[in-house]
């Protein structure tokens, strides 16, 4: 099908325990690769991570345990689709309910998954009209965390958080 598994690391149940354990931390993200820019020549994927810490401290950079899913993107081969997609993804995974955060490096992601308009007049309205169902029946909050992809010492100096930082590099 459409959400079709391409590659699995670690025990996925950690996705589940998210909402209700702080040492754990979700993000996703996407990716171009070689070609990323070239939409005739495009092959993008996904990608969605949950990561333990050893503490629930927001600084935290060491990690207990991964488990991670990543697969491909149908139709249009663009990474704001495969940025979508590794949300979506991430989500089929945490259950139907709990407050969860999710850390993401994409401001397009960031405002679509804050406005539903937003999110269904996209080139990936299709992948949010899933996602839709997914966040409207769960019991319980997605926020999006932004994140600096690549983060240097001047994000932490601005306030990003160490945690945060590591789970999306693992992404």
């Amino acid at each position: 099908g459409k959400w079709r598994q391409l590659w699995k690391y670690g025990d996925l149940s950690l996705f589940e325990r998210a909402h209700s354990d702080p040492t754990i931390k979700l993000a996703s993200d996407g990716a171009g690769g070689k070609f990323g820019q070239d939409p005739r020549r495009a092959r993008v994927g996904w990608a969605a991570v949950a990561v333990r810490f050893a503490s629930a401290d927001p600084d935290c950079s060491e990690v207990v345990e991964i488990a991670a899913l990543s697969g491909g993107v149908w139709d249009q081969q663009t990474v704001p689709r495969a940025e979508v997609a590794g949300l979506i993804n991430l989500l089929c995974l945490t259950g139907p309910e709990g407050d969860l955060e999710v850390g993401i490096d994409n401001a397009s992601v960031l405002s679509q998954l804050k406005s539903r308009k937003l999110a269904l007049d996209s080139r990936s309205s299709d992948l949010w009209g899933a996602g839709a169902e997914i966040i409207d029946g769960r019991a319980g909050s997605v926020t999006g965390i932004k994140v600096k992809s690549h983060a240097e010492d001047s994000h932490f100096d601005a306030g990003l958080k160490v945690s945060w930082a590591v789970a999306n590099e693992i992404a």
